[in-house]
């Protein structure tokens, strides 16, 4: 545990030793009386080590839940033992976890302080600057001697103000961790690479906001531009004239500017007639966030030695960024996992990034509510398609009537497939 908060503690108002004062200015002079010179902590990096250990000692407070309700269905030395096993763990943890939560109460003081320090220093600068206005306005001053002394003075002044949003922002963000509603960024940046790295490894260029606003959200390729970055094997929904059914085909391979190849499409019985020579189809796919769209005609229909279909190499190809917030109304029967129990409910709206989420308890389940800023873990399973997608959220909002809730869900640490499958249903949603 020491070794843990070795580079924390002794860090809150230590001075460096790169500058000395005797070389400091007026205006650098007045950056270290307003506070702006702390030493170099990593807030973020202790953010980020709460959250772990938090959702680390909640995880095993969950799992000795389940265990008390599942100990008459095991032998006393088998509770005994997982007992033991969890009890240790927790025990090994929360005196961590009491530490950085300490840590982050100390930080927060400090910073109220040198807050406090930087809004006094700022009062007094602006005091001198208006007694340095007076002077000039009795005439016991020159117009040359105001303008050097305020010249010495706006400087201070502006780096106080500065330095006081910036506390601000600290105080805030550490009380947003301290109560349990910090949640880091994930680290992967969605493009197969890792946030500030792309998958070369080369360094990118401004932070993954930045990037993201920069990258675009929609853009349409034309003749050699367009390449498919997806693999073999990936769905394609496919739109076939005059049929009304889904259906549905997978990405074999292409052969740039010259053909691709896909899958017969299913249900194959129903649309087979529709496989000819010249018919026209239209394609969707979600890849990683982002949904492609293409049409092609048909070169040839093959049933032998294998059924598969080959078609005209796209001239356009549509690509849409759906990393976003789209929300799109739903009704899907979801179960939402808390303290143990597994309570039923419906979906009544899903983004990228979020859900709500509509539940009724019976008076016995009140213990059982979720509170905000809490974690869950739920499941689902989407329109046409069986399998069931679990998924970890956090509870943001809660509208309660009586026993009747509904949580506003902020999904996060979700994987891949589960990003995927939810994309493809909001695109479809809005066709």
């Amino acid at each position: 545990m020491k070794t843990l908060f070795n580079p924390i503690k002794g860090l809150f108002g230590k001075k460096s030793d790169e500058s000395p004062e005797a070389d400091q200015d007026e205006s650098s002079a007045c950056v270290s009386e307003c506070g702006n010179d702390p030493p170099e902590m990593d807030d973020t990096a202790l953010a980020k080590q709460h959250y772990s250990i938090l959702n680390a000692v909640n995880d095993v407070i969950e799992k000795l839940e389940k265990l008390e309700g599942a100990k008459e269905n095991i032998t006393e030395d088998r509770y005994q033992s997982l007992f033991d096993q969890y009890n240790n763990v927790l025990t090994k943890k929360s005196p961590i976890l009491q530490e950085i939560t300490e840590e982050i109460d100390r930080r927060i003081t400090g910073y109220v302080d040198q807050k406090k320090e930087a809004a006094y220093r700022f009062s007094q600068l602006k005091k001198g600057s208006a007694q340095e206005e007076k002077l000039l306005k009795d005439g016991l001053i020159s117009k040359e001697d105001y303008i050097a002394k305020i010249k010495s003075i706006r400087p201070k002044e502006k780096s106080c103000a500065e330095n006081y949003k910036v506390l601000k922002k600290k105080i805030e963000f550490l009380k947003e961790v301290k109560e349990n509603r910090y949640i880091p960024e994930p680290e992967s940046d969605g493009n197969g690479g890792f946030d500030g790295v792309d998958s070369d490894g080369e360094k990118k260029s401004g932070t993954l906001p930045e990037r993201r606003a920069q990258a675009p959200k929609d853009e349409t390729l034309y003749g050699k531009e367009v390449v498919f970055p997806f693999p073999s094997g990936v769905t394609l929904d496919v739109k076939i004239s005059d049929i009304a059914i889904p259906v549905t085909s997978h990405f074999v391979g292409a052969d740039p500017q010259e053909y691709i190849q896909i899958s017969p499409p299913s249900p194959y019985n129903t649309i087979k007639g529709k496989l000819t020579t010249g018919n026209l189809l239209a394609f969707q796919t979600i890849f990683k966030g982002r949904r492609y769209r293409f049409s092609s005609e048909i070169i040839e229909h093959l049933t032998k030695p294998i059924r598969a279909v080959i078609l005209s190499y796209p001239d356009k190809l549509e690509v849409k960024d759906l990393r976003s917030s789209d929300r799109v109304s739903c009704r899907i029967p979801a179960t939402i996992f808390y303290k143990g129990k597994a309570k039923e409910g419906i979906m009544v709206d899903i983004s990228p990034v979020g859900c709500g989420v509509d539940v009724h308890y019976e008076p016995q389940e009140k213990n059982y509510i979720v509170r905000g800023n809490e974690r869950i873990k739920l499941e689902c399973s989407f329109p046409g398609d069986s399998e069931h997608y679990p998924m970890n959220g956090v509870v943001k909002n809660v509208k309660k009537k009586q026993l009747y809730l509904t949580y506003g869900i902020q999904l996060v640490d979700l994987t891949e497939d589960v990003q995927n499958v939810i994309a493809r249903y909001i695109s479809l949603a809005k066709t």
